[in-house]
C-alpha cells in the first residue's frame, strides 16, 4: 500500500483508522485534520504529530483499493465481527445507530 518511503507505515495507517472508527465521534475524513490538532489523542494512541493522518492521506488511502480488495476487506470485517459474536456470546446484539 505504501509506495514510498515518505508515507506512514500501513500499521500505523490501520490503527489509526481502528482508533478513528472506534471512538464513533465522527465518521467524515475531514475528523483526521481535527485529530491531527489534538494533542492529547496523539499522545493517548501513541504516536507523534508526524506520523498522524491528515484527510488528504486517508483519501488517498481509501482510493488505493480496487473494488475486489474492497470486497474482501469488508469479508474481512464482517468474519472478525462474526468471530467476535462468537466468543462472547451476547444476548442480543444491536445494529446501526440506535438511540436509547
Amino acid at each position: 500500500m505504501r509506495k514510498s518511503r515518505k508515507g506512514i507505515p500501513i500499521d500505523n495507517t490501520f490503527k489509526q483508522l481502528f482508533c478513528s472508527f472506534t471512538d464513533g465521534t465522527s465518521f467524515h475524513l475531514t475528523h483526521f485534520d481535527d485529530l491531527l490538532r489534538d494533542a492529547g489523542y496523539i499522545e493517548t494512541i501513541e504516536n507523534s504529530v508526524r506520523a498522524m493522518m491528515s484527510s488528504h492521506s486517508a483519501k488517498r488511502f481509501f482510493k488505493s483499493f480496487s473494488p475486489a480488495r474492497l470486497w474482501k476487506f469488508r469479508t474481512l470485517l464482517q468474519d472478525l465481527f462474526i468471530w467476535r459474536l462468537g466468543k462472547e456470546l451476547p444476548d442480543i446484539v444491536i445494529q446501526g445507530n440506535a438511540q436509547w
